[in-house]
């Protein structure tokens, strides 16, 4: 009989794959954090032009990833998509054992897997949770159905580990009462990107461009607005409202580019001068502690994650989310850049280390892994 090692086994709703390799790279962070703490293996399904399987073995991680042609509509695609999802839980079964654990990322097809097999296999299943729709209302928008079936699979696991405790605020306030411990994202700086200087102030947005969340047009309109001499302003991201927004605001000191991979990201904020956040709702918002990491200052509004770490050492945190609030913080920031030590960068980073978060997870893990 074979001695099978313990891992824990991971199914995501959303993961990078060969077409879009920085596709939710918060995802793989975790997923590599939980290699670090055992050994984990991870499957994930998606549509795509042509069948094929991706398979990557690195120390105590197996990434699985499987791309299906598309049948004819949404329901068939998902119903085909957990019929590949078994079947390659019975193949890592055959060659690695049953897993310890079973681990479920976003909600919620993939949940249903993770609590079935869980079941099958007499494991606990874990759900890490990233959706901004528990503190924006939009959970109140689901069917009453799909919000019954999320509830009872939030709770029916051993543990429920959203990324802010605002999300996990939010997550309560949705009638969830599951057992809650706070896993943050992994934020960690590449070496080798040095700060660059321009003769020009320059504001950076990195974001997503839809005006309903991000409220990138409430910034453009501060911008434009405030008394700021000489400042630019560099957009990067693509979306929905793009377009639009760069027929409505167009001039010489706004800058439009498109979205890039994670790693440029840092080559953005080397040029910065301050990042803003003007969003209605951020379960963490990433962007923001990987610009404290390279000592860029950030104007936040109060949209949740951001107010774990922004002070008045990292930047300004905004009150409300009034165009004229946002005017006040720009022409403040110009006029009195911030300079943030690398001390404070240390402390406000030291929390979602790679380290850290493995430490988390084994701790989470370790008593179905002995």
């Amino acid at each position: 009989m074979k001695n099978f090692k313990p891992y824990s086994l991971h199914l995501p709703r959303w993961y990078p794959i060969p077409e879009k390799p920085d596709w939710a790279p918060f995802v793989k962070a975790h997923f590599l954090a939980a290699s670090k703490a055992s050994k984990a293996i991870l499957i994930f399904a998606y549509p795509g032009k042509s069948t094929k399987r991706f398979e990557k073995e690195t120390n105590d991680s197996l990434e699985v990833l499987i791309r299906f042609q598309p049948l004819s509509n949404r329901i068939l695609n998902g119903i085909y998509s957990l019929y590949i999802l078994n079947r390659e839980v019975r193949r890592i079964q055959r060659k690695h054992g049953k897993p310890s654990i079973i681990h479920g990322h976003v909600h919620t097809r993939n949940l249903i897997v993770a609590r079935n097999l869980a079941k099958k296999f007499k494991v606990p299943y874990f759900v890490t949770e990233h959706w901004s729709g528990f503190c924006n209302g939009q959970f109140f928008e689901l069917p009453k159905y799909k919000r019954g079936i999320m509830k009872s699979l939030y709770e029916q696991a051993q543990s429920v580990l959203p990324v802010s405790s605002f999300l996990a605020k939010g997550m309560r306030s949705s009638g969830i009462l599951a057992n809650y411990t706070v896993v943050p994202n992994v934020i960690e700086i590449p070496e080798g990107v040095e700060r660059t200087n321009s003769e020009k102030f320059r504001f950076l947005v990195i974001s997503d461009m839809r005006n309903e969340v991000k409220n990138i047009k409430g910034i453009l309109q501060a911008f434009q607005k405030a008394e700021l001499p000489g400042a630019e302003i560099h957009l990067v991201g693509d979306g929905l409202d793009k377009e639009e927004l760069m027929n409505d605001f167009s001039a010489p000191n706004i800058h439009w580019h498109s979205a890039c991979a994670h790693h440029e990201v840092f080559h953005y904020l080397a040029g910065a001068d301050g990042l803003i956040v003007f969003s209605k709702t951020e379960t963490f918002s990433m962007i923001s502690l990987e610009a404290i990491g390279m000592g860029v200052p950030v104007i936040s509004s109060p949209c949740g994650g951001p107010e774990e770490w922004i002070d008045s050492e990292t930047g300004i945190l905004l009150k409300s989310f009034e165009v004229d609030e946002l005017v006040s913080a720009m022409e403040q920031l110009q006029s009195n850049p911030i300079h943030i030590p690398e001390r404070v960068r240390k402390e406000k980073l030291a929390p979602f280390g790679l380290e850290k978060v493995s430490e988390t997870l084994h701790k989470l893990y370790e008593p179905w892994l002995s």
